[in-house]
């Protein structure tokens, strides 16, 4: 079943702009309606508001 959305956790640093853009497109082509990066150091605070920041709105329960 596709995911709605997928949080995709990496090194921001090291991974460049074009290997990002790739890391999105598979995870749309595996099934996502969304995908979005997120760094691997960030705290759940800071990926919540990467979720709450992306151009679609979902609902969580």
């Amino acid at each position: 079943m596709p995911a709605p959305l997928v949080v995709i956790k990496a090194s921001l640093r090291s991974v460049s702009e074009i290997e990002q853009e790739c890391l999105l497109k598979s995870a749309e082509r595996a099934g996502a309606v969304k995908a979005i990066i997120v760094d691997v150091e960030a705290s759940n605070e800071d990926v919540h508001r990467a979720i709450e920041a992306s151009p679609l709105n979902f609902l969580w329960s």
